[in-house]
C-alpha cells in the first residue's frame, strides 16, 4: 500500500468518523425532540363546566385521577359528552343494586363509551314515564271512579302523595263512551 493510498484512506476514515458523529448528535436531538413531558395542568386549573358537572355526580373514589377521565373527556364528541352525563344516574342505581360491583374508572367508562348500556335502559325508563305522564288519577269513590269500576274490574289501588288519596291511574277521567254499558 502507498503512502498517498494509506492518506487517502485515513482521511475517508476521519470523514465518515465524523459523519457517523454528526448523526449520532441529530438522533438525540430528534429523539428529546419526541419525548415531550406530559402536558401537566396547573394546580389551580379550572375544567370546563360540563366536565366538571360529570365529575361531580359520577360515583367516585380516591384511586380515581379526575385529569385522566378529563383526557377522556376531551376525545368524546359533544353529543357523547351529553350522553356520558345522562348515562350517570342509571349506572348509579345500577351500582347501588350491586355492592359488591367495584365501580368502574371514569376514564376506562370514558374511553371505552361504557355509558352506552346504561342510556339504553334510560331511554326505556324515560318512555315508560312519558307513557305513564299521560295516565289520569282517579281517586275512590268519586263520579270517575265509580265509571271506571263500571266497566272493569279494579282490584287494587295506590296511595297518591300528590292527591292525598286512594286510587289507580286510567288512561282518561272517565272510560270512553263506547265502553259504559
Amino acid at each position: 500500500m502507498t503512502d498517498s493510498l494509506y492518506l487517502q484512506m485515513k482521511d475517508e476514515i476521519k470523514r465518515l468518523s465524523d459523519c457517523v458523529e454528526g448523526l449520532e448528535a441529530e438522533l438525540e436531538r430528534a429523539a428529546e425532540a419526541d419525548v415531550k413531558p406530559a402536558k401537566k395542568l396547573k394546580k389551580n386549573f379550572d375544567y370546563p363546566d360540563n366536565y366538571s358537572a360529570f365529575w361531580r355526580e359520577f360515583p367516585t373514589h380516591p384511586n380515581m385521577s379526575k385529569l385522566q377521565a378529563f383526557r377522556e373527556w376531551e376525545k368524546l364528541s359533544s353529543e357523547n359528552q351529553t350522553n356520558a352525563f345522562r348515562a350517570i344516574a342509571p349506572f348509579k342505581a345500577y351500582c347501588s343494586k350491586h355492592p359488591d360491583y367495584q365501580i368502574i374508572h371514569a376514564c376506562r367508562f370514558l374511553k371505552y363509551e361504557r355509558f352506552e348500556g346504561f342510556l339504553e335502559k334510560l331511554d326505556a325508563d324515560e318512555a315508560a314515564a312519558a307513557e305513564f305522564a299521560k295516565l289520569v288519577f282517579v281517586a275512590i269513590d268519586t263520579p270517575e271512579w265509580k265509571a271506571w269500576k263500571a266497566v272493569q274490574p279494579i282490584n287494587s289501588t295506590i296511595w297518591s302523595e300528590i292527591h292525598h288519596a286512594n286510587g289507580w291511574h286510567f288512561p282518561s277521567a272517565f272510560p270512553p263512551e263506547s265502553s259504559i254499558l
